[in-house]
């Protein structure tokens, strides 16, 4: 989805051009290459065309356009139950079902995560393009963080890398267990009964 952002430089800002402030903002190198080759006027300074080299300066009002520059109309529309957790205008967190694959692949084409999804947002009348930043095993339950435009994609990306983002997992056990204390043994799939 196309998404707008308006700043407002503050006096905290040093004079900075507006390349290098929306670099600091998370902004890609290729979300900032899909804006320059886009046919729209992505950079607006104080109401009229900006550009990458133009300083910024205290009060000065940037909107910026993300374009959409992919596609989610390959992904097979599949109505299902889906369980959000949180939505906003760059993310959305679904709790994913334990047999349920995360996108398609050999096999599951129109049973997966995406189709629902691409089904929920074409009843909203929005196309979505499936930007998956966890991926959970298929016989796993829990949050799936997905990006709903290529500026939080490459946010939560980033995030994931240095480890911003945790996970806790909650595990079933059989038996007495101490208090506390460490696991270190290996984890594998349990064998079919």
């Amino acid at each position: 989805m196309e998404r707008v952002l308006e700043y407002i430089i503050s006096s905290d800002t040093n004079p900075v051009t507006v390349l290098d402030f929306l670099k600091q903002e998370g902004f890609s190198r290729h979300i900032l290459s899909s804006m320059k080759n886009s046919s729209g006027n992505c950079i607006v300074l104080n109401g009229e065309r900006g550009f990458g080299r133009s300083v910024l300066k205290e009060g000065d009002r940037l909107v910026v356009t993300v374009p959409e520059v992919e596609s989610g109309e390959n992904i097979i529309r599949a109505e299902m139950d889906l369980d959000i957790l949180y939505e906003d205008e760059d993310i959305l967190v679904i709790n994913k079902p334990a047999g349920m694959p995360v996108h398609p692949s050999m096999g599951n084409y129109e049973n997966t995560l995406a189709n629902g999804i691409a089904w929920y947002f074409s009843q909203k009348g929005e196309d979505f393009v499936y930007r998956c930043i966890n991926r959970l095993d298929r016989d796993t339950t829990g949050a799936l963080i997905l990006a709903k435009n290529p500026l939080s994609a490459a946010v939560l990306s980033v995030q994931m890398k240095r480890r911003q983002i945790r996970r806790t997992y909650l595990a079933l056990v059989d038996g007495v267990l101490p208090e506390s204390g460490v696991v270190d043994a290996p984890i594998a799939r349990m064998e079919s009964q």
